[in-house]
């Protein structure tokens, strides 16, 4: 019963590609959908199987061939393929990580806040991703009756390149495959011997991207985080003075200038097929600020008077990655397409390095962590010629280090109501930092493949 069943299967497959026009059966390799309307008024629907030189040959959705010539034609509508889903899709999914995260930045915003701010924000980026698939996917229509000839050859040749006959040629074509290896020794068509540079053209597998990346949406930025800290005195006081006080203490994040706009990521990826890419991606950020300072306060055993004063510091943090990811594209280039829309994720290690801006400042000593990082992100590219294209993304970058507890020492001024301020060293001990670069960006990117 299996062996029969598989014979019928096989003859099946034959009579397939016996009735099928040679190459026609390619899966997945199908035409345009064009509605034509002929100059009596009637609208003629389908697939375009071919494009001749007088006429266009039509399969209808019930099966049926149309041979349309272009005497009959008034105009012809080319029905692009709608992406809206999948756009609106990828465009809710940071539309409502960037507004959770903005919600949640405030403590005391209650849970159902937080989650309707994700959901304005999802809808906020559905929206996007509706209007970006409205400016890609609209149809183009073209007049027929009364055009000039070379108008209708140029539309004949963009015609027979969207028909499942050309299509198909494509893919079959030198362009769309790289050739199989051939034993070293063994005379190409051309009569030349292996280990000579091939004369049949390639497609270019490797895409170099340059970018630049404004960060927006970062749940720290200008966030206040307050804590309690012991410190004391670590030189010679009176006694009775050195301590163990607590006092509060906050730690800021700010946006140095140069923050704001940053150079990368630069990626190295390769075309595995014209869907799947891995890559490689390196991205350094300078110019991270945090500020830590406490306010701290003693009652003198000498003359018993209150004394205040600030200590504390301003850290530099910087941050290097490198990732390695796998993108997909739904929409991928090709002699047809000339857009591209691009989705991926990546992780892997990344260096944290801190210090203090100032030498004196010894508070918080410099220190280096390496921890694992990722990001998520979405692209759209305009390829302006097989080899260079422009485009835009946007993504989500998990990057952040907790570093250990630590003890700093630094000089304190201590002013007190009606007398000499007092300078002293003091220690503090602080507790585990997080310097977190994690958050939503977006920027812009250009594109080589060679």
């Amino acid at each position: 019963m299996k062996r029969s069943t598989e014979r019928i299967l096989a003859l099946a497959l034959i009579a397939s590609l016996l009735i099928l026009p040679p190459g026609l059966s390619a899966k997945g390799k199908r035409g345009a959908t064009l509605v034509i309307t002929r100059t009596d008024g009637t609208l003629v629907t389908g697939e375009l199987i071919a494009a001749k030189p007088d006429s266009l040959l039509l399969l209808s959705t019930a099966g049926q061939e149309e041979s349309v010539g272009l005497g009959e034609i008034k105009s012809v509508r080319i029905v692009r393929k709608s992406h809206a889903l999948l756009l609106a899709a990828i465009g809710f999914v940071p539309g409502a990580v960037a507004g959770g995260m903005a919600m949640s930045s405030d403590p005391e915003i209650e849970t159902w806040a937080k989650v309707a701010g994700a959901a304005v924000g999802g809808a906020l980026g559905a929206l996007a991703g509706l209007g970006i698939s409205l400016g890609i996917g609209a149809d183009a229509t073209f007049p027929v009756a009364g055009e000039p000839g070379e108008a209708l050859s140029r539309l004949m040749t963009r015609l027979k390149g969207l028909s499942r006959e050309g299509r198909i040629e494509v893919a079959a074509g030198p362009e769309g495959i790289r050739p199989a290896p051939v034993p070293r020794g063994t005379p190409t068509p051309a009569g030349v011997p292996t280990g000579v540079p091939s004369p049949f053209p390639r497609r270019s597998r490797f895409r170099l991207s340059l970018a630049t990346t404004t960060t927006f949406g970062r749940p720290d930025r200008g966030m206040v985080r307050t804590f309690e800290a012991p410190w004391r005195f670590s030189g010679s006081v009176p006694p009775g003075e050195s301590g163990v006080y607590t006092a509060p203490f906050f730690q800021t994040s700010y946006a140095e200038a140069s923050a704001w706009i940053l150079p990368g990521p630069v990626s190295l990826a390769y075309e595995l097929t014209e869907k799947w890419l891995p890559e490689i991606e390196v991205f350094f950020t300078p110019g991270e600020g945090h500020g830590i300072w406490g306010d701290l306060s003693f009652v003198s055993t000498t003359d018993g008077i209150t004394y205040e004063g600030r200590v504390g510091t301003n850290l530099s943090a910087n941050f290097s990655s490198v990732l390695v990811g796998l993108n997909y594209r739904p929409i991928a280039p090709s002699r047809l397409e000339r857009t591209s829309l691009e989705v991926g994720i990546s992780a892997g290690p990344a260096r944290v390095k801190i210090g203090p801006e100032y030498v004196q400042a010894t508070l918080v000593p410099a220190d280096r962590k390496t921890v694992l990082s990722a990001r998520v992100h979405a692209a759209y590219d305009f390829f302006f010629v097989p080899a260079f294209s422009l485009g835009a993304f946007v993504d989500y970058r998990y990057l952040e280090a907790s570093f250990a507890a630590m003890t700093g020492t630094t000089e304190a001024i201590f002013y007190g109501s009606g007398v000499e301020p007092i300078t002293a060293q003091v220690e503090v001990s602080l507790p585990a930092l997080i310097i977190s670069r994690s958050g939503m960006s977006a920027g812009i990117r250009i594109g080589f493949r060679f």
